[in-house]
């Protein structure tokens, strides 16, 4: 599922940021969803993976994320960004004691995501959730 949709969003127009659902709200266990050889499009230098933890309860699981840019077809790989979050609870943030909702990996500023001209780029990775949660996952592209 996230493999097909991650196609829809790298297909999508680089002339601004597109957000695109990867897993719609839902409970889901411990595992690894993986995509592979998905097009870049040119204009396209960088992205977020969110993950919106709004109804997941405490303790989180672990939660990590990593992107392999290949800027030759496919041909060689190197790494283009990664997360992680260890299990625990949500946090807090400010002195208000606000409650995040989201978390978000940011990825841009190397060689691979500042090609924006190159027509060869393509990207794989992957993304671990350590035990059961229920969340959602996003990726917006960066013009």
């Amino acid at each position: 599922m996230i493999r097909a949709l991650l196609a829809l969003l790298l297909v999508a127009s680089a002339e601004g940021a597109t957000t695109t659902v990867l897993l719609p709200m839902g409970n889901y266990g411990a595992g690894t969803q993986s995509f592979t050889n998905q097009v870049v499009p040119t204009g396209v230098n960088g992205a977020q993976l969110i993950i919106d933890i709004s109804q997941a309860s405490d303790p989180l699981p672990l939660m990590s994320g990593s992107l392999e840019g290949s800027r030759d077809g496919g041909t060689t790989w190197a790494p283009a960004g990664s997360f992680s979050r260890d299990a625990g609870v949500k946090g807090t943030v400010g002195p208000n004691g606000v409650v995040p909702t989201t978390i978000t990996g940011t990825f841009a500023l190397d060689a691979f995501w500042n090609d924006t001209a190159n027509a060869s780029r393509r990207l794989r990775g992957s993304a671990t959730l350590g035990g059961p949660a229920r969340i959602a996952i996003s990726v917006r592209t960066l013009p």
